[in-house]
């Protein structure tokens, strides 16, 4: 029942009358199943023929690589439950599942802990260590997909210009908002990071309160009008970032 609160709030009151860790995992595996049968449509196909190394989704399923003629290839370490290291590769393009997979329903990240969680291993990663490795970017390594170094989501969203379409940015997203206020103060530090880019597709004017704050750390809104419908918006939007990339 929507009773007003967030999901990750009614995620976590249901995790509470979870009698186990078991009973937590199989609530993830009915979700998971659900996707599974989620099929990619013609801007899932568009998106990957942009001129990226690196996509970053919030998403579970899998409709990005099944947009491919390329059989994905798994990369993973460390990641059972968390998303920090895990990929895969379609082509030579990386496709990052930062909130977890449909493929290990363990990892979804749907309630306040495992944010919170997410949120402790990317500190720990990136301005300290975790499990003995360091994070390549905030060490001073730019060019880190051509070593050997560990590299994660974080340093990707760090270095990289990153462009953010068809996502609402609920402030429930913590570990979202801690990295554009991680990244604003690195900017303001004098590090040389990528620009942030938010595509506000919309079908009337309005300021949110999201929209208010992440124009206080740094991004830059885009203004995509969706009155026409979204079909419209996204070919527009597509166009757009053809140019900016």
């Amino acid at each position: 029942m929507d009773d007003g609160r967030p999901f990750t709030m009614l995620f976590d009151d249901a995790t509470l009358r979870a009698h186990d860790t078991h009973d937590r995992t199989c609530v993830k595996s009915v979700i998971a199943a659900q996707l599974r049968d989620l099929r990619p449509n013609l801007f899932h196909r568009r998106l990957l023929d942009l001129d990226v190394r690196h996509i970053l989704t919030t998403n579970y399923d899998y409709a990005l690589e099944q947009a491919s003629d390329d059989r994905p290839r798994d990369i993973s370490h460390h990641a059972k439950k968390y998303s920090l290291f895990r990929r895969r590769v379609v082509a030579k393009m990386s496709i990052w599942h930062i909130h977890g997979e449909i493929n290990t329903p363990r990892s979804l990240v749907l309630g306040y802990d495992q944010y919170m969680g997410q949120v402790q291993r990317m500190r720990l990663f990136l301005k300290g260590f975790y499990h003995g490795k360091k994070s390549p970017f905030t060490s001073g390594i730019r060019e880190f997909e051509s070593g050997k170094s560990l590299y994660s989501w974080c340093d990707v969203f760090l270095r990289d210009d990153v462009h953010i379409l068809g996502l609402g940015l609920s402030y429930s997203e913590l570990d979202l908002w801690w990295m554009l206020y991680y990244k604003a103060r690195l900017k303001r530090r004098g590090v040389n990071v990528g620009r942030t880019v938010f595509y506000n597709i919309r079908t009337e004017p309005a300021v949110t309160p999201e929209l208010k704050s992440i124009r206080t750390l740094d991004v830059e809104v885009v203004e995509v009008d969706a009155q026409s419908g979204y079909d419209a918006a996204w070919e527009s939007l597509l166009q757009q970032l053809r140019t900016a990339i």
